[in-house]
C-alpha cells in the first residue's frame, strides 16, 4: 500500500508535491507552508486536498 501511495505522489505536481510533504511528513501548519514557499494559505488548503483526491483516487483504483 505504501508504495502505491509513493507511487501516486511521485506523479503528483512538484510544488503541490512539496505542500503535502511539509503537511503530513514533517508535520508543518498551513500558515508554516504559506510562510515557507511563499504562497497564501488559500494556495496550501488547495494543494492539500487536490492531492489528497488523487491518492483517493489511486487507492480506490487498486483496492
Amino acid at each position: 500500500m505504501l508504495g502505491i501511495i509513493y507511487s501516486a505522489l511521485a506523479a503528483i505536481p512538484d510544488r503541490r508535491r512539496r505542500v503535502f510533504e511539509l503537511s503530513r511528513f514533517h508535520g508543518k501548519s498551513h500558515k508554516e507552508i504559506a510562510v515557507i514557499m511563499g504562497i497564501s494559505v488559500h494556495t496550501v488548503e488547495r494543494q492539500i486536498y487536490l492531492t489528497l483526491t488523487e491518492l483517493r483516487k489511486t487507492i480506490t483504483a487498486f483496492a
